[in-house]
């Protein structure tokens, strides 16, 4: 547990969103060898509808252009001014 608050608070939110998301893909694609059972075809079809989702969110995160405002340490009400 201590590992996986660690690792969540360090990595990118990008990386963390991404982990999470592939949570219920490995579930269905580790119940059939594993648990012996029988796969539909809405739950294959949900896998991959959800892993072209997580596609898009690295895609998108790879071409995302970041602010530097953010990185600066003035105020709030200094960057409305200046």
């Amino acid at each position: 547990m201590c590992a996986c608050v660690t690792g969540i608070t360090n990595l990118p939110i990008v990386y963390v969103s991404i982990c999470l998301n592939l949570g219920p893909l490995t579930t269905v694609l580790l119940s059939a060898p594993v648990l012996k059972e029988k796969i539909s075809w809405s739950s294959i079809i949900q896998a991959i509808v959800s892993f072209f989702g997580i596609v898009l969110i690295v895609i998108g995160s790879n071409q995302a252009e970041p602010n530097p405002e953010l990185y600066t340490n003035k105020s709030s009400t200094e960057r409305i001014v200046s």
